[in-house]
């Protein structure tokens, strides 16, 4: 017995020796060249002081130093490591991805790393989900890559093979790519790194998780054996679980982790079980202890009911008569379209009587106002709609607005309310009718005294004609004088004309910024030499209204700021958007508008008394070029010191091609 017992003492020293032994001596005294990628982070990198780190750098690092293998690390581009594997120039390559094409060419270990290859986009790119949708698109990817597997098989495609992932990412920012495939740790670290992560986005499901591990040259058992233990042992020290914590911050579990949990979860369970049913049969003793406290309250509770329930219904009644005596027409609709209420100003204005539960697409009202609007108050939202209305004959103008009534289980009810405008439109088209014979007038009083001026001197030239024909500086000074006369008669005839019969504005997109570059190139030759400071700043905003129209409106102003200011005088000019439209200020510094001729700027002939030049048709034109391009202008002065002139111009949105 005590013979036996020894032997197999002797038995497990040779083998404890043994083993010591050959674990130093597998590849005794031989160097061993590891290749890896020189930028593919986070598994492998060079970093910005020059050192060469990364994931598979400590995993390779740390098996060198459990195994007693002697290695040295060369990072090269990938295409350069798999060639050098190949012809034997290196030994290993420290990390890549296993294919059944590669298994052909090398042998592999263990994976130690599982990975995702993912599609990323930029961030406003909303279409692409998978790999149907890069169809007729630019993809960046890595060279020789496991990806390159994906792309063979996406048929018209522009392919863009880069020297690594991050060249390839690189491409997808800079606009030169539509989309990058690559590994999903690879593009997250170089984003968090570069403080972009808001600019790209991963699109869709993983393509496909692959396995990952160390790879040699097909055939190169024996250190295949040495680093597929090299792996194992990592795996059971619990020094591969702190070095991926180090590099991507998560735990790999180990077998039986889901066991445990599911263990841990249905004792969970059985406890919570055992908990309720303990409380379920003290609740329920507690229970029948209030159920009879609270039949004991029923009686007084039934009393109250009934006096809420009359009050309720008197409520209702005093609601009706409020509907019924205001002056606006109220219809409620529900998600049915089916009217729930109507007063009697809805059914006067329509003309007509609507029976509860009948469909509000049987009123006339309803063909004029479509359906976009009472959907959008079911979403929430208020609208109001101007209409005009043909009701018995007779043209009817109504206001609707359209909102939604909030209830606890969301917007059940819209109220459309109803005004009348025919009457006030009515006294309106009269008021106006009134403002043009007003301004008729005042035009034809304008223009004969704008006439008279230059018919009075042609006059005065010709009556002295035969007296004075002879004489030379007579005729000099006719010959100057008269055409002068004529060409500013023309200038004023071409003024009314652009006046009385403009032409319809064509809107285009403007960039306001560019506009007003061209216009300051124009007057920048006065600017210069009378010394006048330009100020101009302004955000990229696009507007929508005709450009030779709106160039018009700003040389007019422009001009009027530089005959105000005097020498060595001030102009700024600044735009920004304001809701629909963009604001637009042009102030300067110099003589400035009396406030009782603030009213008349746009009036036709209007002329300040500072003005040496100019027809008064300029602001006149500017006014109507304004408005019919959709927007608004008027002016504030303090007289002596400034004038801004202030518009509002419609801004270009993409609805406007609709």
């Amino acid at each position: 017995m005590y013979r036996s017992i020894r032997v197999a003492g002797l038995i497990i020293i040779f083998l404890f020796l043994f083993s010591g032994a050959a674990k130093g001596e597998v590849l005794p005294g031989k160097l061993i060249k590891v290749a890896g990628d020189n930028n593919y982070p986070p598994y492998e990198f060079i970093s910005d002081s020059g050192v060469y780190k990364g994931f598979n750098n400590d995993i390779i690092q740390a098996i060198s130093i459990n195994e007693e293998l002697d290695i040295e690390l060369y990072p090269m581009a990938w295409q350069e490591a798999m060639e050098a594997l190949e012809k034997d120039e290196v030994d290993v390559i420290q990390g890549m991805t296993i294919s059944e094409d590669r298994a052909k060419l090398f042998d592999f270990t263990q994976s130690y790393i599982t990975k995702e290859q993912v599609i990323f986009v930029l961030e406003g790119n909303d279409y692409v989900s998978s790999l149907e949708d890069l169809y007729g698109k630019k993809i960046s990817y890595q060279a020789n890559d496991i990806n390159t597997d994906f792309i063979r098989d996406i048929h018209n495609i522009e392919k863009l093979p880069k020297e690594n992932q991050i060249i390839a990412m690189e491409a997808l920012l800079n606009g030169e790519a539509d989309a990058f495939i690559g590994d999903r740790h690879t593009g997250s670290f170089y984003l968090q790194k570069e403080g972009i992560y808001g600019r790209i986005k991963i699109a869709g499901e993983p393509l496909k998780t692959t396995y990952y591990a160390i790879a040699v040259k097909k055939g190169n058992e024996e250190l295949l054996k040495v680093l597929d233990e090299g792996v194992s042992n990592l795996k059971t020290s619990g020094t591969y679980t702190k070095i991926y914590n180090k590099w991507f911050g998560e735990v790999i579990y180990e077998e039986g982790h889901y066991l445990k949990q599911f263990l841990l979860a249905a004792w969970g369970a059985f406890f919570v079980a055992v908990m309720i049913t303990f409380f379920t049969v003290l609740i329920n003793k507690r229970l029948k202890d209030e159920v009879a406290k609270r039949t004991m309250g029923l009686s007084a509770a039934n009393e109250e009911l009934n006096s809420a329930k009359s009050q309720l219904e008197h409520n209702y009644r005093l609601l009706n008569n409020i509907l019924g005596s205001t002056v606006s027409g109220i219809i409620a609709l529900d998600k049915n379209l089916e009217i729930i209420n109507i007063n009697s100003r809805a059914e006067a204005l329509l003309k007509k009587k609507a029976l509860l539960g009948t469909s509000f697409k049987g009123l006339e009202l309803y063909q004029y106002l479509g359906n976009e609007g009472i959907s959008s108050a079911f979403e929430g939202n208020v609208s109001t709609e101007s209409i005009k209305i043909n009701l018995e004959g007779k043209d009817e103008y109504i206001d609707c607005a359209i909102s939604p009534v909030t209830e606890e289980k969301g917007i059940a009810t819209v109220i459309c309310m109803l005004t009348d405008r025919t009457e006030e439109i009515r006294l309106k088209n009269m008021l106006n009718i009134q403002d043009k014979m007003s301004a008729v007038g005042k035009l034809t009083t304008s223009i004969a005294y704008e006439l008279r001026n230059p018919l009075t001197a042609i006059k005065a030239y010709i009556d002295l004609l035969p007296l004075k024909i002879d004489n030379p500086d007579f005729r000099k000074r006719m010959s100057e004088i008269v055409p002068k006369e004529i060409e500013r008669m023309n200038i004023l005839i071409a003024s009314l004309l652009d006046y009385s019969k403009p032409r319809p504005p064509l809107p285009q997109k403007i960039q306001l910024k560019g506009l007003f570059s061209d216009i300051i190139g124009l007057f920048n030759p006065i600017i210069r030499r009378q010394g006048i400071k330009l100020i101009w700043d302004m955000e990229n905003i696009y507007i929508w209204s005709d450009r030779n129209q709106i160039k018009q409106v700003f040389v007019n102003i422009i001009l009027n700021s530089i005959e105000a200011v005097s020498r060595n005088g001030i102009i700024k000019i600044s735009a920004k958007e304001e809701g629909d439209f963009a604001l637009i200020e042009i102030e300067d510094n110099g003589f400035g508008i009396p406030e009782e001729d603030l009213s008349k700027i746009f009036d036709v002939f209007y002329t300040s008394a500072n003005k040496k030049n100019g027809t008064g048709m300029g602001l006149s034109v500017s006014y109507q070029f304004v408005r019919e391009n959709g927007g608004d202008i008027f002016y504030e002065s303090k007289l002596g010191e400034s004038t801004k002139a202030i518009l509002r111009l419609p801004l270009y949105k993409s609805e406007n091609f609709q």
